[in-house]
């Protein structure tokens, strides 16, 4: 008998996330396992999308709030609370992978800006920037895809 696998229903697969960062805003759009960092909106710390795929990640990552029936395919509007979990390494979460990527499973990712994942390239993981680990075989991605992320570094 095959076992049927079934879509999340929550960012954390694997990690500590019982003490989450929910006490600032968004200041954009923002869905559950996103990559997110901090940033002054008029004085005001915000969350937002990690913005580039060239600056060292803040290994932070936005996250459901189920105990307000906000479930992962939950968007988050610029100005609602934004519960966030700092990511360490050994973590894994479901992190959304953009189209026009091909992921396998092993292959290193970085951020991509825009709060997503890529497949790294020789130099970044060369350069250690590479920070990730997919946990499944995606192949080719056509739509915004979760993927099953590991944090390595």
């Amino acid at each position: 008998m095959a076992i049927t696998k079934r879509a999340p229903t929550s960012i954390v697969v694997f990690g500590d996330c019982s003490h989450p960062v929910n006490d600032l805003a968004a200041g954009e759009d923002i869905t559950p396992g996103h990559l997110v960092e901090m940033y002054d909106d008029g004085g005001v710390n915000k969350w937002r999308k990690h913005a580039t795929s060239t600056e060292q990640v803040t290994l932070a990552v936005a996250l459901e709030q189920g105990e307000m029936n906000k479930g992962i395919d939950y968007v988050y509007a610029a100005g609602d609370l934004c519960k966030v979990w700092f990511l360490k390494p050994g973590d894994v979460w479901y992190g959304i992978i953009p189209s026009g990527q091909t992921v396998a499973n092993s292959a290193f990712l970085q951020s991509n800006g825009g709060g997503t994942a890529k497949a790294a390239t020789a130099t970044t993981a060369a350069a250690n920037v590479a920070r990730f680990q997919s946990l499944d075989n995606l192949g080719a991605v056509n739509a915004l895809t979760r993927c099953r992320i590991q944090v390595i570094a």
